[in-house]
């Protein structure tokens, strides 16, 4: 249907960009909370999301697609998992 009709940018996000969604887990690996991130590309957001780990891990998403998982911060090195 995006094909068809045109639709706007939402306000925020860069021309070409997409929103991403960052997921953050409490101790029960239960979803905390979310925030919404509008930026260009998949390396942007993954460091954005970085800057957001908590405690308990925080996985990042572009609609149904999976992009990473930080494991919690007390995990050596706050890796990607």
């Amino acid at each position: 249907m995006s094909d068809l009709l045109p639709f706007p940018n939402r306000a925020g996000t860069p021309a070409g960009g997409s929103t991403y969604r960052a997921f953050r887990f409490d101790r029960s690996r239960t979803i905390r909370s979310s925030e919404t991130i509008d930026v260009a590309t998949d390396a942007a957001a993954t460091k954005a999301v970085s800057l957001l780990a908590n405690t308990h891990g925080i996985e990042l998403w572009e609609g149904a697609r999976f992009i990473i998982r930080f494991g919690p911060l007390d995990a050596p090195g706050l890796r990607p998992v």
